[in-house]
């Protein structure tokens, strides 16, 4: 039976139409709200005031939001969203009525009052939205899901504003009735965003408690100070982005830019909005908001401070560079309060808190838009002695911004790094790059791509990267994991030590023997003591390379050699127990039995090489014996010849060179290996002890191709090194 909650692929679904809804939501929002309004209440010279409350009216009306429970209680969210978003279009149409008005102050009085209304049923929406979003995510991916819907908002919007700059440029369409032609425009995209939401999944419905008013959510809220943070960052938040609204007027009223170019400007400016997102999308959930936010709220009272210092007659393209860095501040700035909201949104009356927090925030978006047209007439006023007209609401704007600052590095939210933390990513070159890489390996399709990022993070150093490697050795199933233990030999990382021989030790785990494998990279007490517990498992491989990576730690007993020495002759159906084997005696017992009977034992062939090359690449000697074998393989006679000329430089080789290569043509080996061994004895002791006496030996198990390839080439490095 089903419950309130959705499943994995409803989320999926859901997320995928609301962000569809999200990107038809620019296209009509920028066509019925935002700059439109703007130039539709300057044409009308609407006041100070007036623009102050038209850059707030989008948050006061949510004045009405504590009623928002009671009246609509039962509902399902996603259906109060939906009427929401098609009832604001429609509101729209009333701005027609602006065609029969010739009076200025009636015209800004209508302007005022159907945007009021459009802003004041979109609040019941945005409420019911915010809820509605919190049931589409998991806290893991509130960050990036944020992220994900204002990449879309913003992508739209940006296609629309570049129509609308197409659209003024034509000089009969720059009027009341082109302007007005726009906003019914807008209503067709907003209609469509709203028909979006009917494909988004929900069960949940707006609760009200009986006796649960807005004044005891927010009681509730303001009992600690961790709930409180999330309403005072939105305040602060909402204000800020009111008096950013000023910039829109300035551009007007104060520069006498044309309504193209100021649309223009807003082109650069969502290119901005979309520019932060981008910048935010990696690092939203997994670095959190409380850094990212102190970093963007300070590059907000940067351009603040710019905006309220530039002369109005500067060139143009200042004011083209400030609106974009103002953009990109300010939606950092709201985005990451946006992502912290959502998180602190309870599961049981989601509505409730979302009208709380919208109703509160109208208040203080009313004061903040009243405070800023007064501060904007006493900057016009020459009162002040400031260089332009909204440089009041500039510098205040820049205050709240300072304010934000500060809360943010107080605030706590669920997850995310600590500001230490977080700074130690962002400010070192290695550990950002670690960062991206793990950011970038959670995307990755599998492929190349997705290789060289495990590489990346396998091999570097950084602490990022090493919590990376944790978390995936946590995983009980991982297609890459047995590949990342095996980096972690090659690289090792101490840190992830304890996660290595846990699974190491887990007798269950599928890659156990890539973990005891890893160990022997890791000298240390800690490990040795996993290594020994291990020598009782009956499994061959575990057993080989717990023994192999004993010996790579420097472990000598005599005991384990001697037992190795007993076990290797009746595992030859391992061959990779075999090579393990070489490998542990070469570094623990040169010139014990094994090594010293190199060709004595009876491999299979295709191990007879394997076991040849090996000892080959752990003396180090060249050329590599492998790549005569594989020479071989390839093309019968080809290996020794290639070897022959390798040999050139030792008087015995090359006096005998024409009768080498003529046994070796003929197959006459047992001839060969009498040429070697009296070679040797002639030359008398040799520092590879236990390849002298293995060639030397009388028990040589066979004389073929493979084994007489090996023992002139072992010859060949023995005089070399004599």
């Amino acid at each position: 039976m089903q419950t309130s909650y959705l499943s994995a692929a409803e989320r999926k679904r859901g997320q995928q139409s609301f962000i569809l809804h999200a990107a038809f939501n620019g296209l009509g929002f920028s066509l019925l709200g935002d700059t439109i309004v703007y130039l539709l209440a300057i044409e009308f010279s609407a006041t100070n005031l007036q623009l102050g409350y038209i850059s707030s009216a989008i948050h006061i009306t949510g004045l009405v939001l504590p009623v928002i429970p009671w009246l609509l209680r039962g509902r399902n969210i996603r259906d109060v969203l939906l009427a929401s978003w098609l009832i604001r279009g429609l509101v729209c149409l009333l701005y027609g009525a602006l065609f029969f008005l010739s009076d200025a102050r009636l015209g800004s009085f209508l302007i005022v009052t159907v945007y009021s209304l459009f802003c004041l049923v979109r609040s019941v929406g945005v409420a019911s939205s915010e809820a509605l979003q919190k049931t589409l995510v998991t806290p893991v991916s509130t960050g990036e899901f944020v992220v994900r819907i204002n990449t879309a908002f913003q992508t739209s919007k940006l296609g629309s504003q570049v129509f609308n700059f197409l659209y003024f440029s034509v000089a009969v369409l720059n009027s009341l009735p082109g302007i007005i032609a726009l906003q019914w425009l807008g209503v067709a995209a907003n209609t469509v965003s709203a028909l979006k939401v009917r494909n988004i999944p929900c069960r949940e419905t707006i609760e009200y408690r009986k006796g649960e008013k807005f004044s005891h959510v927010l009681k509730r809220a303001f009992s600690s100070r961790d709930t409180a943070l999330p309403f005072i960052l939105r305040w602060l938040g909402l204000m800020m982005l009111i008096q950013a609204g000023f910039f829109i007027p300035l551009l007007r009223k104060s520069t006498g830019f044309e309504a193209n170019t100021i649309f223009g400007v807003t082109i650069l400016m969502s290119l901005a909005a979309m520019t932060g997102n981008a910048l935010l999308k990696p690092f939203a959930d997994r670095i959190g908001s409380r850094f990212m936010l102190s970093v963007s709220s300070m590059g907000a009272v940067a351009i603040f401070i710019v905006l309220a210092l530039i002369p109005p007659e500067s060139h143009p393209a200042v004011f083209f560079l400030s609106g974009f860095f103002l953009s990109l501040f300010t939606t950092l700035t709201f985005v990451l309060i946006s992502r912290i909201v959502i998180q602190h949104i309870p599961e049981q009356g989601k509505m409730s808190y979302s009208a709380a927090m919208n109703f509160s925030s109208a208040v203080w978006s009313l004061l903040g838009g009243v405070l800023g047209g007064v501060l904007a007439d006493l900057s016009s006023s020459g009162f002040v002695p400031l260089t332009g007209d909204y440089d009041l609401p500039f510098l205040f704007a820049g205050f709240l911004g300072l304010a934000i600052t500060l809360l943010s590095l107080v605030s706590r939210e669920i997850g995310g790094m600590t500001m230490k933390e977080a700074a130690q990513v962002v400010f070192s070159s290695r550990n950002l790059k670690a960062f991206l890489d793990v950011y970038q390996l959670s995307n990755a399709p599998w492929g190349p791509k997705r290789q060289t990022l495990l590489y990346n993070i396998g091999k570097s150093d950084a602490p990022v990267a090493a919590a990376e490697v944790q978390r995936m050795l946590k995983n009980p199933f991982l297609s890459e994991k047995g590949e990342m233990l095996r980096l972690l030999f090659a690289t090792p990382t101490p840190a992830v030590l304890p996660e290595i021989i846990a699974d190491a030790l887990d007798r269950g785990s599928y890659t156990r023997r890539d973990s005891v494998f890893a160990l022997g990279a890791y000298p240390g007490n800690e490990t040795e003591e996993a290594l020994l517990s291990i020598l009782d498992d009956v499994d061959p491989l575990i057993y080989s390379n717990a023994v192999k990576s004993l010996a790579r730690i420097g472990y000598r007993e005599r005991w384990l050699v001697n037992e190795i020495q007993a076990r290797f002759q009746g595992e030859f159906a391992y061959p990779e127990t075999i090579l393990n084997y070489i490998i542990a005696l070469y570094l623990m017992d040169r010139d014990g039995e094994v090594l010293s009977r190199l060709f004595s034992f009876s491999y299979p062939d295709s191990l007879a090489r394997s076991v040849f090359s090996l000892v080959a690449s752990l003396a180090g000697t060249h050329p590599p014996l492998n790549n005569l074998y594989q020479a071989e393989a390839l093309g019968p006679g080809e290996g020794f010849a290639a070897f022959m000329d390798e040999t050139r430089d030792l008087e015995p080789f090359l006096a005998s060179s024409d009768q080498l290569r003529a046994w070796f043509a003929e197959g006459a080996f047992g001839d060969m290996w009498d040429w070697m061994t009296e070679l040797l004895k002639t030359t008398g002791g040799h520092g590879e002890s236990f390849l002298y006496r293995s060639i030397l030996s009388d028990k040589i198990s066979n004389t073929s191709k493979t084994y007489t390839l090996a023992g002139i080439y072992f010859t060949f490095v023995l005089l070399s090194r004599h």
